[in-house]
């Protein structure tokens, strides 16, 4: 009876020692692949259902009440007899799981207990809608061979960490945290530098406020609405690489975020509608190159606290541009020398907007600079008293100007120059206003007078150029043959 307790080196136990090693790694190996969680039923709906999408399941499932299944290959659903918390276990091959907000059974999900070695195929809406979700897992989900975490854990109240998580496979986070109010935990170590999609990723994750300045986020395309309606995140960063993003779309629309972002590179935007529409920012862009932009309808409508410098902007590709700063109660900014695609609809562009009465005029003889015909503006709050240019506007270039207010007191008063005999460009200027007309015998004197209507030069001769390279910045007027006066802008 001994001698099968020994080897031929007489060594009692060694053999049975190594066996039971064996065994016992071995069953640790195989707990750590099941997946585990913890569900709780009532008395009005004692079932639960696994939700699967797609193929590739065949699985075991332990529900917690002494009651199994084997070798499943997509939705499980499971009664209880009673009321209670219940522990599901399950192993095998289960590549997703795939709440996508499913009311029904997505409130009875209470915790990750473990993760397991599963490998996970995809997490795209894996717990979305799960209200009472927790993270309990002190392991982290292997996400070797996933690429995708959107909309993960949209509409959860999870606010476990998972920094330590390896997401450097993902491609795209779309939504991931969407109306995850309570999650505030720190994502610094996160490797995202395969992304590509960041789109709604923290929309509205109204606690959300941790560093993010450390990511590589060079490879992302997609940033539409990244923390609209986000009243919490106002991090730094201005040291992010977005060279190639494409779409900035509501990217801080309705948010807090108020922090400089004039590092970036957003010279393949296309789209920034709506990008910072209702939301607290108020820092410097001028030095953007937004050359590649098409889109720029509502950008900073209701952005109460913008008022930055845009003058250097090239907006010739902007094709769509409606009330791009309307309701900007602040915003007061020299627009007269932005090239206006002839496709922009001008009509709310500033409507509302704190714009004051000199570059509302600068802006209206601006619109005579660029001769574009056949326009409809709306100009909710504005006054003006550049009425030359405006009616020029009207009865010349068939535009359709309304809402706007004449100033009741103007500096001095104006009658339009540019009529038919009489056409002046460019203004405003950085030097040289020339004056075309069909008959040069027509103008006989043009005096120069300062913004209070004091002369400064008269002009007896060469009417038809006019040097102001010499005048410093400011406003100006041209009295011609004593009478006629228009505003010049001396840029």
């Amino acid at each position: 009876m001994f001698y099968i307790y020994r080897n031929q080196n007489n060594y009692p136990m060694k053999n049975f020692y190594l066996l039971l090693f064996f065994l016992t790694t071995s069953f640790f190996a195989f707990a750590q692949t099941e997946f585990i969680t913890t569900w709780e039923v009532n008395d009005n709906d004692l079932s639960i259902t696994i939700p699967t999408t797609g193929t590739g399941y065949d699985y075991s499932i332990d529900f917690g009440d002494g009651n199994s299944e084997n070798n499943i290959t997509g939705d499980v659903t499971h009664t209880y007899n009673s009321a209670g918390i219940y522990t599901v276990t399950i192993s095998g091959n289960f590549p997703r799981i795939y709440f996508s907000d499913n009311q029904t059974d997505a409130d009875k999900i209470l915790s990750i207990n473990q993760w397991g070695s599963n490998p996970w195929q995809s997490m795209q809406s894996a717990f979305a809608g799960c209200s009472n979700l927790q993270i309990l897992a002190v392991d982290t989900p292997d996400l070797s061979q996933a690429t995708n975490l959107n909309f993960m854990f949209s509409s959860t109240e999870v606010n476990q960490p998972i920094n330590n998580w390896d997401v450097s496979n993902i491609t795209s986070m779309r939504g991931i945290f969407f109306a995850a109010t309570n999650f505030n935990q720190p994502l610094d170590n996160w490797d995202v530098s395969n992304v590509t999609d960041m789109s709604y990723m923290f929309t509205a994750a109204s606690a959300f406020n941790q560093p993010l300045n450390n990511w590589n986020v060079s490879n992302v395309t997609n940033m539409e609405s990244m923390f609209s309606s986000n009243q919490s995140f106002n991090q730094s960063l201005n040291n992010w690489d977005v060279s190639n993003v494409i779409n900035m779309e509501s990217m801080f629309s309705a948010s807090i975020f108020n922090q400089p972002i004039d590092n970036w590179n957003v010279s393949n935007v296309t789209n920034m509608n709506f990008m910072f529409m209702s939301s607290q920012f108020n820092q410097p862009l001028n030095n953007w190159n937004v050359s590649s932009v098409t889109k720029m309808d509502n950008m900073f409508s209701s952005t109460e606290n913008f008022n930055q410098p845009l003058s250097n902007w090239d907006v010739s590709n902007v094709t769509t541009m409606f009330a791009i700063f309307s309701l900007a109660e602040n915003f007061n900014q020299d627009l007269s020398n932005w090239n206006f695609n002839p496709a922009v609809d001008f009509r709310r562009i500033v409507s509302s907007s704190n714009l004051d009465i000199e570059n509302y005029d600068a802006l209206l003889a601006h619109f005579v600079e660029l001769g574009y015909t056949n326009k409809i503006f709306r100009g909710i709050d504005l006054i003006y008293c550049n009425e030359n240019d405006r009616n020029f506007l009207i009865n010349n270039l068939g535009w359709d100007i309304s809402e706007d207010t004449p100033a009741e007191n103007c500096n001095l008063s104006t009658m339009n120059v540019n009529s038919p005999n009489f056409t002046l460009y460019p203004n405003p200027t950085s030097g040289i206003v020339f004056i075309a007309s069909p008959n040069k015998n027509i103008i006989q004197t043009i005096e120069i007078l300062n913004i209070n209507g004091q002369k400064i030069q008269t002009i007896k001769k060469s009417f038809e150029k006019i040097d102001l390279s010499q005048f410093s910045s400011d406003i100006y007027f041209l009295k011609i043959n004593g009478t006629i006066t228009q505003k010049i802008i001396k840029k």
